[in-house]
This record gives C-alpha cells, sequence and structure tokens, in this order.
C-alpha cells in the first residue's frame, strides 16, 4: 500500500519562526525526524504553505510517500512544529473510504478520474458537488 501524506503549515506572517519537528503514523511505528528524514519547504506559488518532504535534494514536492506492506482501514498522521519554540500538534485520523487501489492520498484534487486511463473517480457522494 502506498500512502501519500502531505502535512502542512499556513504560516501568513514571515516574522514567526517555524520548525517541522517531526510527523509519524503510530500504527505503522514509524517516526520521521525533522531535518533529517524531513524539511518544511514551499512547493506552492503560495509561499505561506510550509509542506513537509524528503530530506533529498532541494526540489519542494507536495508530500511524502511512505510504502507499506500492511492494509490499512482506519490511521493516524501525527506532525508537531515548532512556532516560535512554542509545540503546536496537528493530529488527523484517515479513514479509508474504499480498498480498490492500494494507493492513500489526502490531496483531492487527486481523487478525480484521469483521462485516458483506467482509474476511475475516487470522490465520494459528498464531494460530487
Amino acid at each position: 500500500m502506498l500512502l501519500h501524506l502531505s502535512p502542512r503549515y499556513y504560516l501568513r506572517y514571515s516574522d514567526v519562526q517555524l520548525d517541522l519537528i517531526d510527523v509519524s503514523v503510530p500504527e505503522l511505528n514509524l517516526t520521521l525526524k525533522g531535518g533529517v528524514d524531513i524539511v518544511a519547504r514551499t512547493p506552492y506559488p503560495n509561499k505561506c504553505y510550509q509542506i513537509a518532504c524528503r530530506k533529498k535534494g532541494r526540489k519542494a514536492i507536495n508530500g511524502i510517500f511512505i510504502e507499506t506492506d500492511k492494509k490499512l482501514t482506519n490511521f493516524t498522521q501525527i506532525t508537531r512544529w515548532a512556532v516560535n519554540g512554542e509545540i503546536a500538534t496537528h493530529k488527523i485520523h484517515f479513514h479509508i473510504l474504499d480498498s480498490d487501489f492500494d494507493a492513500i492520498t489526502s490531496e483531492i484534487m487527486m481523487w478525480n478520474a484521469f483521462y485516458d486511463t483506467p482509474f476511475l473517480s475516487r470522490k465520494s457522494e459528498i464531494h460530487e458537488n
């Protein structure tokens, strides 16, 4: 199973110091350390978004990919940020809607069907309109 996680922080003001401490997924016994395994970068034209990505190269990529052998139905992503020396914890509980494919993403734009590919739309009835 391939997980696409994109922990992000919206940093509106330039005088605020932001550091990524770690990202963990307790169900997989996985902890990625900030500055060692992952770093916060700005892949969007809106440079207020700080997004966790691999610490390899200098290119800002939207999120991180994790490959696992486990079949998950629920999992939790816990991201800790240091904001001006204070610790901010962001906890997201994911519930997987279907198991047709072995890939999971929280990016809603990736849920649409792609032209001329076998992948169908993964949007639920809630997201249709």
